[in-house]
């Protein structure tokens, strides 16, 4: 099995999302197995390609799988680096961050914004439902619905209570890079 070797050139934020990625690709890889390797050095470096390594013998130490404080550390950074970016503000980038946000804060709205507000729950898990060839257009749609659903119930009474539940003075939507909504 050949490992690839990535040389470090940019800022501490590529640096995290070059650990993400590589984490992703590692899982991938030992998909089937019950403990996944993740090897520091490969994980934490970066460059513009990614090309195999040479002499992979010589590279002592890169087996080791990462603690779990290297991990909060990184995911730590990558989170301080994302609540800089905007301050005071929240971003849902997709009705996934949008439902990861609420499923866990739920309780904590009226009973008619909870069950409009469930619609985008349902929505999420009919993406994953059914044949895999057509998630693509089930998540298409469910990003409409989304995206349909705030710009509709904006001058509702739903957006100011996720401002104060969140405890932000703006909230931004989008859909990937495409931001529909500030408010």
């Amino acid at each position: 099995m050949a490992c690839l070797f990535v040389s470090f050139k940019n800022s501490e934020s590529d640096m995290i999302s070059a650990f993400l990625k590589r984490i992703e690709k590692q899982k991938k890889a030992n998909i089937g197995f019950s403990q996944p390797v993740i090897r520091p050095k490969e994980a934490f470096e970066l460059a513009d390609e990614e090309k195999p390594c040479k002499g992979c013998s010589e590279q002592k130490g890169n087996d080791e799988p990462l603690s779990s404080e290297e991990i909060k550390f990184y995911l730590e950074k990558l989170n301080q680096k994302n609540m800089e970016t905007i301050p005071n503000s929240i971003t849902f980038d997709s009705i996934q961050s949008f439902v990861g946000w609420y499923e866990p804060n739920k309780n904590l709205f009226s009973a008619g914004q909870s069950g409009a507000l469930n619609t985008l729950s349902h929505t999420k898990s009919i993406i994953n439902m059914g044949c895999a060839c057509k998630i693509h257009v089930r998540q298409k749609m469910a990003d409409e619905y989304y995206k349909n659903f705030f710009i509709k119930n904006q001058a509702t009474d739903m957006i100011p209570r996720i401002k104060e539940i969140a405890k932000v003075e703006t909230i931004i939507f989008k859909i990937g890079e495409e931001e529909f909504l500030k408010a």
